[in-house]
């Protein structure tokens, strides 16, 4: 077992007890009771990949204001800075920093657009929009006649806009979202069966067969698929075979994108690669993921987002599982990107070469 450690650099360090307080303040002005408050620990932005570009948060708790508007968070490491948000009828207050917080309410923001299409495509579809920041988000009604939406009470800050059909995506839009206004989004032109690109391949069969590089079959590996509609999940048989209809998962008919970034089996965690189609099935080669464990160090950081950047020209991010300080991660062998987010909100990045061997042993120091 080959053990590896990278420092990471940070001020101030992360170890003894903290909280953060703040108040929350009407539009006149008045602190107000009772607000439910949002509370999300380092929060920062992920745009790791063309496919992944999220807002994620090391810990999210949440708050009750007093009478006197008031709340506090307590038992935050040291350095800890908060995203704390209240959404209040039509207004949103949003405030950042490592506190004392000022959450003002305000008007919250409006998007508006419009879908073109066919009109059975446009009667399929409907539209999310994540709030500013990644804060919350609302899901709003298409006009089946005229392809337009308007999805209010949101956020302000840099959003996103999504257009699905059932559980697709098919167009995305960044969009700046400001407080007390509309803001336009481009109009959005559809094609019929359109959705956005993905690593996860799309096949016209109603089976898939999972075999080793060699070709020989590999039973009770659990796949994961995604219908238009929904998702299933089923162990392959000891023939190797997963029925994707007909077998008792009822997602409706294909075409079906095989989820194949991580497929867990007795014998491990697999990533696989659609080979070819033949004969109404898919034939995937599975090929085992390294898990990578450690723990944070000298920083004694319990709370952190881990998230590896695999290798190659088309990578995909793998989410680390973290509990008392300690990850565990399962990744392709190669030169992998490890990203490093913390309670100050911040991020950083070392590239680590998983070689052969697992589990891999690979302590990341906080100092």
């Amino acid at each position: 077992m080959r053990r590896s450690l990278f420092l990471l650099l940070l001020s101030p360090a992360f170890g003894s007890a903290a909280e953060i307080s703040g108040i929350v303040l009407g539009e006149d002005g008045q602190p107000v009771a009772g607000a439910e408050v949002t509370v999300e620990i380092g929060k920062a932005r992920y745009a790791l990949t063309a496919e992944y570009d999220r807002w994620l948060a090391v810990e999210t708790r949440t708050a009750t204001t007093g009478g006197d508007g008031r709340f506090t968070v307590a038992d935050l490491p040291e350095g800890a800075v908060a995203t704390a948000s209240v959404k209040g009828p039509g207004t949103f207050g949003v405030a950042q920093g490592a506190g004392p917080l000022e959450v003002k309410l305000a008007p919250a923001g409006t998007v508006k657009g419009k879908v073109i299409g066919k009109g059975n495509d446009v009667k399929q579809l409907r539209v999310y929009v994540v709030g500013g920041m990644g804060i919350r988000g609302e899901e709003g009604e298409i006009d089946k006649r005229t392809g337009a939406y308007e999805v209010e009470g949101l956020a302000p800050g840099p959003g996103r806009v999504l257009i699905k059909r059932g559980n697709w995506d098919v167009a995305r839009h960044d969009v700046e979202i400001v407080g007390g206004k509309t803001a336009g989004v481009p109009n959005t032109k559809i094609r019929e069966g359109a959705r956005l690109p993905t690593a996860d391949p799309e096949v016209e069969v109603t089976k898939a067969k999972l075999v080793d590089p060699q070709g020989t079959p590999v039973p009770s590996v659990q796949l994961i698929w995604s219908s238009q509609w929904m998702d299933g999940g089923m162990d392959s048989d000891k023939e190797g075979v997963v029925l994707l209809a007909g077998g008792g998962v009822a997602i409706g008919g294909p075409p079906y994108l095989l989820r194949l970034q991580s497929l867990r089996g007795k014998e491990g965690v697999f990533e696989g690669e659609l080979r070819k189609t033949a004969k109404g099935t898919a034939i995937v080669e599975l090929r085992p993921l390294a898990e990578v464990a450690g723990t944070m160090a000298k920083g004694a950081a319990e709370k952190y987002v881990l998230l590896v950047v695999g290798p190659g020209d088309k990578p995909r991010v793998y989410e680390a599982q973290v509990e008392n300080g300690r990850y565990t991660v399962h990744v392709p062998r190669g030169k992998c990107r490890f990203v490093v987010g913390t309670v100050d909100g911040k991020t950083r990045e070392h590239a680590f070469e998983v070689q052969g061997g697992s589990p891999v042993a690979h302590d990341i120091a906080l100092e």
